[in-house]
């Protein structure tokens, strides 16, 4: 994913839940450089339109039944934060953590992210 330092991208993200009906806590998580300004949010979108269900939040508590699938849509404002092209670090971090303890991740995606 590439956005202007000014600006924002986006980017969207879908899963199904193949295990026993639960609770999970989805957090992106920046790593590598060049983040000092930069903010991620999401939402949870309708799959056939695209748009948000609910307002944009940096993390959420979702309930997924057995066989559930949700889409997400992900935006990562900029700020004015610089962000080198090196995709082996520079990325967008999604986990689905289970909410029991201990908190194992159920499920976790990335996207490499450079800012021009």
């Amino acid at each position: 994913m590439s956005g202007d330092a000014a600006r924002a991208a986006a980017f969207s993200i879908a899963t199904i839940n193949l295990g026993p009906p639960g609770t999970v806590r989805l957090e992106p998580r920046l790593t590598g450089e060049g983040w000092d300004t930069a903010q991620v949010e999401f939402c949870e979108t309708d799959p056939a339109t695209g748009a948000c269900l609910s307002e944009r939040t940096g993390f959420a508590i979702i309930d997924f039944g057995r066989n559930e699938a949700k889409t997400f849509a992900v935006f990562v404002r900029f700020n004015g934060a610089v962000i080198p092209l090196s995709p082996e670090t520079n990325r967008v971090n999604i986990s689905f953590d289970a909410t029991v303890s201990p908190s194992p991740t159920v499920g976790q995606t990335s996207v490499a992210v450079t800012s021009r």
